[in-house]
């Protein structure tokens, strides 16, 4: 699986299903914070190639506790924010991006371009140009840094291809 969905309304999740299968990437969605975590915690879980992306205010768990309670495990996973709401507070260290809806669907496959490279060829923030990519300014953050520099670089299992916007493929 390349990206898992954790947003508590369906069609959010269906939609960004949609938009992945469109670049070729496989996703997976979970209804809540607390039903990913309960995967996180089976003997069933597989991180994702790419990422979590996540809604903020959900029901029980905000998606910043739930990328808190994961990273206790899995420090290296990258998460991406989408919430109506940028003002929010953040809470529990940084993400690899940040959405604000409405978002286009063509700074979302600059998003999954950004975080193919990561997981192929580890992190590279200035490289990727990942500071120009998601809504940070939407977000308050100013002084956003890659969340996984310095990290030991990642060994997936397969390489993640992205067919991009021109149907061209990106790796």
């Amino acid at each position: 699986m390349d990206l898992h969905i954790v947003d508590d309304v369906e069609s959010v999740c269906t939609l960004l299903i949609e938009i992945a299968d469109h670049y070729k990437l496989k996703a997976q969605a979970f209804p809540s914070p607390t039903a990913y975590l309960d995967y996180v915690e089976s003997g069933d879980y597989i991180p994702p190639a790419l990422a979590v992306i996540s809604d903020v205010d959900m029901p029980k768990m905000s998606g910043f506790e739930m990328m808190g309670k994961v990273r206790s495990t899995h420090p290296l996973l990258r998460f991406v924010f989408v919430t109506g709401y940028p003002e929010i507070e953040l809470q529990h260290g940084r993400a690899c991006f940040y959405l604000a809806k409405p978002f286009s669907i063509a700074k979302l496959a600059g998003l999954f371009e950004a975080l193919a490279q990561c997981a192929n060829d580890g992190p590279n923030a200035e490289n990727y140009g990942c500071s120009s990519k998601g809504d940070c300014s939407c977000f308050n953050i100013h002084d956003w840094c890659c969340p996984r520099a310095g990290a030991a670089t990642d060994t997936p299992s397969k390489s993640v291809t992205l067919v991009g916007v021109q149907g061209r493929p990106h790796a």
